[in-house]
Formats: structure tokens, sequence, C-alpha cells
């Protein structure tokens, strides 16, 4: 009897807990700039080709951060220059994930900043920023382990559920599984989770742990965009103005747009800024 009184007191206490896990990881890598070079010729210049002997696209990233990594449609080993990453991709990428300790990892969409896709022998420019620095005494106190999000995620909580699939998505604490997190997500999304429902539209749109299919990504956007989400109003703006699941409207993608911007969400509010 006491053993079951201690195990949900524990339990109570990791549930409690479990927001500051990702608190910790707020958003704090801050992209200022990603545009196409035209004069700059380093992708032809010192070239790299993926395993079909397509050459690749380059990406310089400028950052102080020396404890970047990358993820995604990554060709070989990046190469650290000073305050600068060249990152090669292969040909028709969309986006690339950035992780860095102490920081939420952030996936940058290529489309959202008017580049369709990554094109062959063309070099891109980034800028990115890291704000508020998690400590390590911050760290010690408010990020829990992926084995305490795997506890509390027993318990069904869609929240608990949620951050487990977080910690596999982007591999924090174990290894990256996208499938187990869109299986996770999907299961907090059955009753009814915001959050959720976004991420399995992001699963969907990305081809993360699913297959990518734009109209279930839209499907799954509209229904959290129809509970006022700004992330999701947001990517139905996306969708609109890309004409990806849906027919291309701009004036619906500028009207999503706004609403995501008057709830505060930081890329409407840019997005509006650069139309």
């Amino acid at each position: 009897m006491i053993n079951n009184v201690l195990y949900r007191v524990s339990l109570f206490v990791v549930l409690l807990h479990i927001p500051c896990c990702f608190t910790a990881f707020a958003q704090e890598i801050v992209v200022d700039r990603v545009e196409l070079s035209l004069k700059d010729a380093s992708a032809s210049t010192t070239p790299r080709e993926d395993e079909n002997g397509i050459s690749c696209a380059l990406l310089k990233i400028a950052t102080v951060n020396k404890n970047v990594e990358f993820f995604g449609n990554v060709v070989g080993e990046v190469v650290n220059k000073t305050n600068e990453y060249w990152v090669y991709m292969k040909n028709g990428s969309e986006c690339i994930t950035l992780s860095a300790p102490y920081y939420s990892p952030i996936t940058i969409s290529f489309p959202n900043y008017e580049i369709e896709s990554l094109q062959s022998k063309t070099t891109y420019n980034i800028t990115i920023t890291f704000k508020r620095p998690i400590t390590e005494e911050k760290k010690s106190k408010s990020q829990l382990s992926f084995e305490d999000c795997r506890i509390a995620a027993k318990s069904g909580s869609p929240s608990a559920l949620v951050d487990l699939g977080k910690c596999y998505l982007y591999g924090l604490g174990t290894n990256e599984n996208p499938s187990e997190a869109a299986r996770l997500f999907d299961k907090a999304a059955k009753s009814g989770y915001i959050e959720a429902i976004h991420l399995l539209g992001d699963s969907y749109f990305y081809g993360l742990g699913n297959p990518k299919n734009y109209e279930i990504a839209v499907e799954y956007y509209t229904k959290a965009a129809d509970n006022d989400y700004a992330p999701s109003l947001y990517s139905l703006g996306i969708c609109y103005e890309q004409g990806k699941g849906v027919k291309l409207n701009e004036k619906k993608a500028q009207k999503y747009f706004i609403q995501a911007a008057n709830k505060g969400y930081a890329k409407a509010k840019n997005k509006i800024r650069r139309n």
C-alpha cells in the first residue's frame, strides 16, 4: 500500500514538471536570414555529389555557436568554418533541422522563405542566432530526462505523450525515431489535444514518420486551426500560399497569416513583414 502511494506521488511529481522539460527547450534558435546567394559560386567551385552522382546545394550557415548539429538530406561531413558551417544537401531538399545543447531543435522550411527547394550547384546563406541560453544550473533543475518523459507518458496524459514524441522526433536522450513520434502524436490527438493534432499535420507535411501527404496534413492543420491554434493557422497559410494540399489561394493564405500574427506567432509576423 505504501509503495503504491509513493509511486502515485512520484508520478504526480513527474507529470507536474513535464512542461519544464520543454520549457528548457523553448524556441531559442532564431532564423534571421535565409536567401539565395546569386554571386557565390562556392557550390560549383567546391562541389560535392550525393550517392547518385548528383551535385549538391550548399548552405552557408552563419553562427558563433560551435556545437550545432544538422539533420535531413545532409550529404557527407559538415565543414566547420570560422563562425560559419558549410552544409551540403541533396538537390530538391525542402527543409533542414538544427539542434544544439540546451536549445530547442528547429526545422527551417525553405518554402517559408520563398525557396521552393534547394537546387544543385547553388549556394544559400542562412544566419541564425541563439536567444536566452539555458545554463547548466537551470538544465539540472528543469530538464527532465528521456526516461522521465517515458515514465510520465505511461499515464496516457496527452501532453506527456506529446513530450515523449518530441524526444523521439528530435533525438532528445534517445535515437531519432519519427515513426514512434508520429504514433505518440496520433495517440494524443485522439483525445483532442490540439498540439498533437498540429504535430500530426507536420508529420504528413514533411514526411516525418508518416508518408508525405499534403492533403492529410491540411486536414489536421484545419482541425487545429478551427481551435485558433496559431502554428496551424500559419501552416494553413503556407499550404494555401504554395498550393500544397489545397488550391493556391493567396488571399486565404494572407488571412491565415494575419490570424496567426494576431495571436503573437513570430513566424507569421515575419511573413507579413516580408510580404
